[in-house]
C-alpha cells in the first residue's frame, strides 16, 4: 500500500479502542476528496485492546514504548517516496494525550513529531493517582519536559534551543460536561494553547448551540465542525503568535481541529472550525510542516 498524505497517529486512552479515530479520519477523508487530493492526512490508531491505564499505571510505559514502535513503522512505510515526511503528528484522547506526551521525551522522538493535540487529558496531574507507578511515571515525564522545553517565549522571534520546543503542542478541554477530567487538569504548563470546547459555539442541524468533549467520548463522538462565526480576536491573536514561534513547522496555518460530544453518529453537519474569515483552505494544511518544501504535495 502506497501513503501519500501527511501521517496522523491517533492514541486512545483508558478503555479506549482504537476505532475511535473513525469519525476524525473520515473528516480527513472527505476533505481529501474535496480538494482533489493535492493535501490530504494518512491516518493510523493504536489497538491497545481497551487497557485500563487510568486504574493501573504499571501500564503507561508499556504504551509509550508500544506507540514508539509505531512511530517509527509508520515513518518507514514513507521511505520509497521521493520526498519523505519528515515528522508525524499524535492526537490522543483522555490518557492518550499523556501518552504523546511522555513518547516526544522519553526516546527521543521530539524532531520526528511535528504537533501534540490531547484531547480531554489529563496532562500535568492524572485524575487519580492509585498507585506508585502513576506517581513516577507523571514525575518523570515532568522532569524531561521541564528540562527539554521552554516554558516562556519572550519574542515570537526567540530561536528555540531545546530539543522539545519545535513541538506545537494544543491541549483542549471540555469544560463543565466533562465529568471526568475536569478544566484544570485539561491544560498544561508545557501548552502552546489551550482551548475549551464549550465555548465554541457550533451550528447543528438548525440551530446554534455550545457542545463540549468529554472523556467518556466515543467513537461517533470525536467529530469536527464548522464555527458559525470567527474566533474572538484574543483567540486568534493567541494562536497566530503560536504559528509565528513555530513558523518552520507550520507553512500555511489555517485551521485548528477539536473534538465534540454529539447525540447521534450522524456525520452530516461534521465539518471544520475556522480561525479568521480568510480561512478557506483545507484541514491537512495545518501540517504543512511535515514535508520539507510545499511543492512535496503536488
Amino acid at each position: 500500500m502506497d501513503f501519500t498524505g501527511a501521517p496522523v497517529l491517533f492514541i486512545p486512552g483508558n478503555g479506549g479502542s482504537y476505532k475511535q479515530a473513525r469519525s476524525l479520519a473520515s473528516v480527513a477523508l472527505r476533505k481529501g476528496i474535496d480538494n482533489g487530493w493535492r493535501n490530504h492526512l494518512d491516518f493510523f490508531t493504536v489497538d491497545f485492546n481497551e487497557e485500563y491505564s487510568g486504574l493501573y499505571g504499571g501500564i503507561l510505559n508499556n504504551q509509550v514504548e508500544y506507540v514508539t514502535i509505531c512511530v517509527r513503522r509508520i515513518l518507514k512505510l514513507y521511505e520509497r517516496r521521493v520526498t519523505v515526511p519528515v515528522s508525524i503528528v499524535l492526537i490522543g484522547h483522555s490518557l492518550g494525550g499523556k501518552i504523546a506526551q511522555a513518547v516526544a521525551s522519553t526516546y527521543n522522538l521530539s524532531s520526528v513529531i511535528n504537533t501534540i493535540i490531547a484531547i480531554s487529558a489529563p496532562i500535568d496531574n492524572p485524575v487519580l493517582s492509585l498507585d506508585h507507578y502513576y506517581k513516577n511515571f507523571y514525575l518523570a515525564i515532568q522532569e524531561q519536559w521541564t528540562a527539554n522545553r521552554t516554558l516562556r517565549i519572550e519574542s515570537t522571534h526567540q530561536k528555540s534551543q531545546k530539543s522539545l520546543d519545535q513541538i506545537l503542542f494544543l491541549t483542549i478541554g471540555g469544560g463543565i460536561r466533562d465529568t471526568l477530567v475536569e478544566e484544570s487538569l485539561s491544560s498544561s504548563v508545557f501548552g502552546d494553547l489551550h482551548a475549551m470546547t464549550s465555548n465554541w459555539a457550533i451550528r447543528r442541524e438548525s440551530s446554534a448551540r455550545s457542545r463540549a468533549t468529554s472523556g467518556r467520548t466515543n467513537c461517533p463522538r470525536l467529530s469536527l465542525f464548522r464555527c458559525t462565526s470567527p474566533f474572538p480576536t484574543s483567540f486568534s491573536t493567541r494562536l497566530a503568535a503560536v504559528y509565528r514561534r513555530l513558523d518552520r513547522l507550520f507553512k500555511q496555518p489555517t485551521r485548528v481541529a477539536g473534538a465534540h460530544d454529539m447525540e447521534d453518529g450522524s456525520d452530516e453537519h461534521l465539518q471544520m472550525f475556522n480561525i479568521d474569515d480568510s480561512a478557506n483552505e483545507t484541514m491537512s494544511e495545518c501540517v504543512g510542516g511535515i514535508y520539507p518544501t510545499d511543492t512535496s504535495r503536488e
